[in-house]
């Protein structure tokens, strides 16, 4: 079935890496033709009004009105976004916040990820990797079995309804398209858990079920024989049923001998 998958899904990654490859070649035109949709997008935002993006003409323009810009600087009108307040650095309401770890001043960041941002940057940057990796390796049967995704956990921003911060991983995690639930595993509420501990144990319980995949670019048999060539430096994407059979003794494994398999694979 995943075979058979992957041949029907190849011909539109097909059309995105040809997309992409005519965008690199006029890159500078690509990246004003951007520019103006974005300034185009936030011009009734309290930024945009700030800067006057309504009568910009370009790049020109912006790099002269526009200054650079710390965190510090734009702390204050995120913490507003945060509580709900429209129309602040970008259009409408933005929902998601993705927190990030420590920084120089020892304080996380919270950074908005609206929804452009999210179909325009981060999952159609993850399609057009797919689209390069077919590109370069047609043979490969990459949707020939589940991936395995994991990711961070996310809770309530404020108190601000439907709105959540926490890892991007999660923040993606959350919005994904439902039919990557067709090719991934675990299940976003195993992949969400916020108890790493638990989450752990639950997503070696169900790989042991899963289907496996093959191996990248070349086939199963030619990945494993060429992990047993002396000093091979192959990565190691092992299948979930190679994965199963280490993990057959689960139930009896302890968290530390649990762990260490796990972080072989």
């Amino acid at each position: 079935m995943f075979s058979v998958n992957t041949k029907i899904i190849t011909p539109y990654f097909r059309y995105r890496y040809e997309r992409t490859a005519k965008a690199l070649e006029r890159a500078a035109e690509e990246q004003r033709a951007l520019l103006k949709r974005l300034l185009e997008l936030a011009t009734d935002t309290e930024w945009g009004h700030k800067y006057g993006y309504g009568d910009m003409g370009g790049y020109e323009d912006f790099a002269q009105r526009v200054p650079l810009s710390s965190y510090e600087d734009l702390k204050g009108y995120i913490d507003r976004m945060r509580h709900g307040e429209n129309d602040v650095l970008w259009p409408g309401r933005v929902k998601f916040y993705a927190k990030s770890s420590g920084t120089t001043n020892d304080k996380s960041k919270y950074l908005p990820v609206s929804r452009e941002g999210l179909e325009d940057t981060h999952y159609n940057g993850g399609r057009d990797s797919v689209a390069y990796f077919l590109h370069h390796h047609p043979e490969s049967h990459i949707f020939g079995g589940r991936a395995l995704i994991l990711g961070g956990s996310h809770e309530q921003n404020y108190d601000v309804k439907e709105s959540l911060v926490g890892d991007l991983s999660a923040i993606l995690i959350e919005n994904i398209n439902s039919l990557a639930n067709l090719v991934r595993t675990p299940s976003k509420r195993v992949a969400l858990i916020p108890n790493f501990e638990e989450k752990r144990e639950l997503i070696a319980r169900r790989a042991m079920k899963q289907n496996e995949p093959h191996s990248g670019d070349f086939g199963q048999e030619d990945h494993q024989r060429r992990l047993a060539e002396p000093g091979s430096v192959l990565p190691r994407r092992r299948g979930f049923h190679s994965l199963s059979q280490d993990l057959q003794g689960a139930d009896t494994l302890g968290t530390n001998e649990l762990h260490g398999d796990l972080q072989r694979q």
